[in-house]
């Protein structure tokens, strides 16, 4: 029987929590280009990924592919930008993940902002 260290798990979860970040930026570039975007700027809190994105050199860890093919498809635009910012900065996109976690169907606003995001974004924005 073997024993499965808390460490071995937490470890485990971290690279999970890495891939579906990684995972969200590359389904969110393809979408992108099929909207014809032509600038991206990603805002993540999760700093490593962030690091691995703006690194120039090959990434070796357990992302490594997804990674490179989010940089090929970052390419296609004319501006790519990967910023890090604390979580407080990513309100929106936590309520936005609230939100999405119990919709069964895609939505998309293009131009718009949905009501229930109106009072954090303009916070956001008037904090600028």
């Amino acid at each position: 029987m073997r024993m499965v260290r808390f460490w071995d798990v937490l470890h485990w979860g971290w690279y999970m929590s890495w891939i579906l970040i990684a995972e969200v930026a590359l389904t969110t570039l393809e979408f992108g280009l099929q909207m014809g975007v032509t600038k991206v700027i990603f805002e993540e809190d999760f700093f490593r990924v962030i690091n691995k994105l703006c690194n120039q050199e090959a990434d070796l860890s357990v992302i490594g592919a997804i990674i490179a093919d989010i940089k090929t498809k970052c390419l296609a635009f004319s501006s790519c930008v990967f910023q890090h910012v604390k979580r407080g900065g990513n309100a929106t996109a936590y309520e936005l993940a609230k939100y999405g976690a119990g919709v069964v169907n895609m939505n998309i606003w293009a131009e718009e902002c949905p009501v229930f995001l109106l009072h954090i974004v303009s916070k956001d924005v008037n904090s600028l």
